[in-house]
């Protein structure tokens, strides 16, 4: 069970409360002291879908969809993983014309290589950030 005090965020009911009188009271704590203390018992909050967001509004729990600047965010964040995933990768590259120019067995596809470091470049080109299928090697 949630509480709020005096119409804050809520969280899970406090294992210690200060009475009015100054004194402290700890577990059990009954519902009417809680409240002679600001504080209301809350229900725990609904689960956001993915694309969702949990606020506390006029003391109640309100799931609101992510605003344009929060999906913008997601897309960013996105871009950057990606470009450590590509990152991830010169080492590949690098050995992969060592041994080329070595005349050594190469060990990965070159093609392969690039397709997957293509696909990691274009992953913003995919429609929904909340379901992003992420390129394998």
């Amino acid at each position: 069970m949630y509480y709020s005090y005096k119409g804050n965020y809520p969280t899970p009911a406090p294992s210690r409360i200060r009475l009015s009188n100054g004194l402290t009271k700890t577990d059990p704590i009954a519902q009417e002291d809680f409240e002679s203390c600001g504080y209301f018992q809350v229900e725990n909050p609904p689960v956001p879908e993915i694309h969702q967001t949990l606020k506390w509004i006029d003391n109640k729990w309100v799931l609101k969809n992510k605003t344009d600047e929060e999906i913008k965010d997601i897309w960013e964040e996105i871009r950057r993983i990606g470009d450590l995933k590509i990152k991830e990768m010169e080492w590949r590259y690098y050995r992969y014309y060592r041994h080329e120019r070595l005349g050594l067995a190469q060990v990965d596809s070159i093609q392969n290589l690039d397709a997957y470091v293509q696909a990691l470049a274009d992953i913003t080109k995919q429609e929904n950030p909340f379901n992003i299928i992420w390129p394998s090697l």
